[in-house]
């Protein structure tokens, strides 16, 4: 009896196969039954092949293309100075970002010096934002001076008026101020 002999490809070949599947207009199995070899064959080829794709495009030192500088040496003071020419920015909160307006009226602040001297006599309320991934949330708490003690509070996705009330009827169910005080 005659030992089988294995079949030996040659690369044009093996790259012809490859080259057909990272098309990918094929199944390998289609691909398999067209070149008469087993897929398994097809799949081993295909990772050799994508290995010795990463040491093509690495430089002798393994470094990726990728990983090399890119373009043109260029003096910092140039790039700082090209976005301002072209009218670019950074978005963030500038500074005094606060300042009132030409037209606002100032309010006196009248809890300035006054003596709070118990529970319920002053009570305050503010809201603040929670920035997120994508968007913000927004926190309203009142809170009693005295005890530093948060009365109410309520979180929403949605800065509108209706949560900011909700948070302060089910805190005056607990009690009255003299002074409510806010922003």
């Amino acid at each position: 009896m005659q030992a089988l002999q294995r079949k030996r490809h040659t690369p044009e070949f093996k790259t012809k196969v490859v080259l057909e599947v990272l098309k990918g207009n094929k199944t390998i199995n289609e691909i398999a039954s067209e070149m008469g070899i087993h897929a398994t064959q097809i799949t081993q080829w295909k990772k050799q092949a994508q290995e010795g794709l990463k040491e093509i495009f690495a430089d002798h030192r393994g470094k990726s293309q990728s990983q090399k500088p890119l373009g043109e040496e260029v003096n910092p003071k140039r790039v700082r100075r090209l976005p301002r020419v072209m009218g670019l920015e950074a978005i963030y909160p500038k500074p005094k970002i606060s300042s009132p307006g030409e037209n606002s009226r100032r309010y006196p602040y009248l809890l300035r010096g006054k003596a709070i001297e118990r529970p319920n006599h002053v009570w305050s309320t503010d809201i603040t934002y929670i920035p997120l991934d994508k968007g913000f949330i927004y926190l309203v708490a009142v809170i009693d001076w005295y005890s530093r003690y948060v009365l109410s509070w309520e979180v929403s996705n949605a800065l509108d008026v209706h949560f900011c009330l909700d948070v302060l009827e089910s805190t005056l169910f607990q009690g009255m101020p003299e002074i409510f005080n806010t922003d």
